[in-house]
């Protein structure tokens, strides 16, 4: 958390609030973590938040993968001849 104490470095630790918030389900066992432990709380929002972020892609991209059309031809590039 050395964005909130280096004045120079303060926009780090404002992002990493944003993080933690968008994290939300994830960032609740950094909540618990962080008063005895910051340092395994930030490194279960990174990987954990991660794999989070992962998990809500590949749900998004099945969900939105169901609005796509499926008889659209692909266009040809250059590569594909």
């Amino acid at each position: 958390m050395i964005g909130l104490v280096v004045p120079s470095l303060q926009y780090i630790g404002i992002t990493w609030s944003f993080i933690i918030l968008a994290d939300l389900p994830v960032s609740l066992v950094a909540y618990a973590l962080g008063w005895k432990y910051p340092l395994l709380a930030n490194l279960w929002i990174l990987t954990a938040g991660t794999l989070w972020w992962y998990l809500l892609s590949r749900i998004a991209n099945r969900v939105f993968g169901k609005f796509r059309p499926n008889n659209v031809p692909r266009e040809k590039t250059s590569l594909s001849a």
